[in-house]
């Protein structure tokens, strides 16, 4: 959250290596109870426009007009795929996580 009621979120949908940034307004009726404890690993749904970003570091983002949460993660400070890389040993360990990352996703995209 931000100082203007903004915050940011990194969508990954598995299309693309990239997140894509969606921009959402603190004047969504869920913005205090669901969009400001959003964590790693939740599951949303975001409906919003297209449009051309403003910002540095992609082309384009997602002005959401709403977002509803799917899945919560229980505990997100024991969530094992936190925002960082992971070595191919530790995904053997969380084999139904490894979809989630950027490194299978690429390899599912070929």
């Amino acid at each position: 959250d931000s100082k203007a009621g903004i915050s940011f979120l990194a969508v990954y949908d598995g299309s693309c290596f990239n997140p894509l940034q969606a921009v959402v307004n603190n004047s969504l009726s869920n913005y205090q109870a669901d969009v400001l404890r959003l964590t790693t690993g939740c599951s949303v749904e975001i409906t919003g426009t297209v449009v051309a970003s403003p910002g540095e570091g992609q082309s384009f983002e997602l002005q959401a007009t709403a977002v509803n949460v799917v899945g919560w993660v229980d505990d997100p400070d024991t969530y094992p795929m936190a925002a960082k890389r992971h070595s191919i040993e530790y995904l053997r360990e969380v084999a139904h996580l490894r979809p989630r990352t950027n490194l299978i996703g690429a390899v599912a995209r070929v």
